[in-house]
């Protein structure tokens, strides 16, 4: 059982390590398309966009050894389905330039808000996302584009937030099935 378990919700993908997104995004910058790239330091390093006024990332109270759930809607528009995961994840108190110097399609330098060793890091593959397809109202539950299922002092009891965590602890149970990237 996972104490902390985020949910974060990016663009639709195959790989995560670079290739074009697709999604329901104004922003066409697409940083979490690096959220599954092996890097020489063995890291991944995950970006989470930014939907409200505010412009931050997850801070939650507690930064170290989460588990972290990227969901996508399917194919760009379908399901909100689980695409892969970080466990014993890592956030930073903001965005931070990525180590790696990585730069989008208008050469500014990608951020990243949360990381875990490449050996924690799982993408589901795509034919085996649709099995985990979420049974809550994410447009309503993630109104900062991320939700927190356990820690972080919520209400863990909310039946959307049992929803989450159990589809979390499903996914994360049968994770010899899915690629782990280090």
């Amino acid at each position: 059982m996972f104490d902390q378990i985020l949910f974060a919700k990016i663009g639709w993908g195959d790989v995560y390590q670079g290739k074009d997104l697709t999604g329901r995004f104004r922003n066409d910058a697409w940083w979490e398309r690096y959220n599954f790239l092996l890097r020489p330091d063995d890291r991944c390093y995950g970006y989470i966009p930014p939907i409200t006024r505010y412009e931050s990332p997850p801070k939650p109270q507690i930064s170290d050894n989460w588990l972290v759930v990227f969901v996508a809607p399917e194919n760009g528009s379908g399901a909100t389905v689980p695409v892969g995961f970080y466990l014993g994840a890592n956030f930073k108190p903001d965005y931070t330039p990525r180590p790696d110097g990585l730069t989008d399609c208008y050469g500014n330098q990608c951020d990243f808000c949360v990381s875990t060793e490449a050996a924690n890091a799982y993408l589901i593959p795509v034919k085996k996302r649709s099995e985990f397809a979420l049974q809550v109202r994410v447009t309503k539950h993630f109104t900062r584009n991320f939700a927190y299922a356990r820690g972080n002092r919520v209400d863990e009891n909310e039946d959307w937030r049992l929803i989450l965590a159990e589809t979390a602890e499903r996914v994360v149970a049968v994770k010899r099935r899915f690629d782990r990237i280090g």
